[in-house]
């Protein structure tokens, strides 16, 4: 019984509240004033506190969700430049198939740069430079003048090897696996 009174109070408050306020919006429009017609259509566009905080509160939850995962697009993060590597090394892998040649990829250490070329270690693509927070180590990898590579031949096999790419500042290590037929990217 109780309830049932309380409810019915706040409906008549409620029911009241909307008529003065309809009272309130006809009598700006009837006198046609310019703080009437001001008042009206602030209040229509207006945002209250809570919707704006529960805005932000979506945003700041989608960002945290989701920044993490856009990281490795990062142009100085070690995750995409293993990307970029792999790419590199595909590369390599399909100039050899297409071309009917061999193709090195070059790990030029006093440069700091990756980058493809041909049996007379002629470079003849940009490469990659190196990042000042990335060391790079590799091991069963051809021995070079210039540094240490890998041979990709032009019936797709190549010398294989595991390449580390490893970013100083957070400790993470990236494994280039490079089998004679493909290559992946493991932790």
């Amino acid at each position: 019984m109780r309830w049932a009174w309380a409810i019915e109070n706040l409906l008549n408050k409620f029911k009241t509240l909307i008529k003065e306020a309809a009272s309130e919006r006809e009598k700006g429009e009837m006198l046609g004033s310019q703080a009437g017609f001001l008042r009206k259509n602030f209040f229509k566009s207006a945002f209250t506190l809570l919707e704006l905080l529960v805005v932000l509160l979506l945003m700041s939850l989608s960002l945290a969700l989701v920044g993490p995962k856009l990281g490795r697009f990062l142009p100085g993060s070690p995750q995409n430049f293993a990307y970029k590597t792999r790419g590199l090394l595909e590369e390599a892998r399909l100039r050899a198939l297409s071309e009917g040649r061999s193709i090195i990829f070059v790990i030029d250490p006093s440069r700091r740069k990756l980058f493809l070329a041909d049996e007379g270690l002629k470079p003849f693509a940009a490469g990659l430079f190196i990042p000042e927070n990335i060391e790079i180590r590799g091991e069963d990898l051809v021995r070079l003048p210039s540094g240490r590579g890998v041979v990709f031949f032009p019936d797709g096999l190549s010398s294989g090897g595991v390449l580390e790419i490893i970013d100083q500042r957070e400790g993470k290590t990236y494994l280039l696996h490079l089998a004679s037929y493909q290559s992946y990217i493991g932790d």
